[in-house]
């Protein structure tokens, strides 16, 4: 099992005074960030853990150095320097971290000693920029919403899938958004299908053991400590289940999935 330090000086006198739900989200973003110093942002699995939602605008307000946001990622910018002296690409310990960096499109501040660094915002003329020009650009981004357009199959999938999920836990008008944008992107980039969504979706909240850990939509694009995303995980139960038969995947479809290059790098 991994482990990961903590400074000792954490809660310096300058802290003291906080509150003590922003005391409570501080240990508990450190503790469930990634190797990176990343968290993805779950609201509902913080309210749910903790008993109180996290306020971001109020951590940023009174820890502005210690934190950085960038969409659904929030970036502990003291976690690498902590943790590690001085991070060496080819050195195995430190290969998940790497991983996690390229994973979050992270820049490392060499002026600290490669210990600390901050999230680098997305510029997609500097990412195509090699080998096109802006004319391909504009028709790669077409092509690319052209291919995705149908935003009414994600609301009737979402809307189904809700039904499945108590009324306590079912998302407000804050968390709708991360719920669609997970069933969108399992849709256009794991490429699974709508009614296959609603399906593990079902199958899943009706097992009396996941359903107690499937308490939030956000969770199927989340991965395990084996690097598998839940919805994979939840399929291949669904599928051992002999009396679940009309509920298994469709072996093209799980094929699509693994051989794919996200599929790829969830076994690196």
């Amino acid at each position: 099992m991994s482990k990961r330090f903590i400074d000792i000086s954490i809660l310096p006198k300058a802290w003291r005074k906080l509150e003590p739900s922003l005391k409570i989200t501080w240990f508990y973003l450190w503790n469930h960030c990634d190797a990176a110093g990343v968290w993805e942002i779950d609201r509902d699995l913080f309210e749910f853990e903790n008993g109180f939602e996290i306020d971001l605008d109020l951590l940023k307000k009174h820890l502005p150095e210690e934190f950085e946001v960038s969409g659904n990622l929030l970036l502990m910018k003291n976690f690498i320097s902590i943790n590690y002296t001085q991070l060496k690409e080819n050195y195995n310990p430190h290969k998940p971290t790497y991983r996690a960096i390229n994973r979050h499109n992270l820049k490392l501040n060499s002026s600290l000693n490669q210990a600390c660094f901050k999230l680098e915002e997305e510029d997609e003329d500097e990412e195509e920029e090699e080998g096109k020009d802006e004319d391909e650009k504009k028709s790669a981004k077409e092509k690319s919403l052209m291919q995705y357009t149908n935003q009414n199959e994600i609301d009737q999938c979402l809307k189904k899938c809700v039904e499945f999920f108590p009324e306590h836990l079912r998302p407000g008008d804050k968390q709708k958004k991360s719920w669609v944008d997970t069933i969108e992107k399992l849709n256009r980039i794991e490429k699974i299908p709508f009614d296959k969504i609603i399906e593990i979706v079902k199958k899943t909240r009706a097992d009396d053991f996941w359903s107690k850990n499937f308490l939030s939509l956000v969770k199927l694009r989340k991965k395990n400590k084996e690097g598998l995303m839940y919805v994979v995980v939840f399929n291949e139960n669904i599928k051992s289940k002999p009396t679940n038969k009309g509920f298994e995947a469709d072996q093209d479809y799980m094929q699509t999935v693994h051989d794919s290059e996200i599929a790829k790098s969830w076994n690196t």
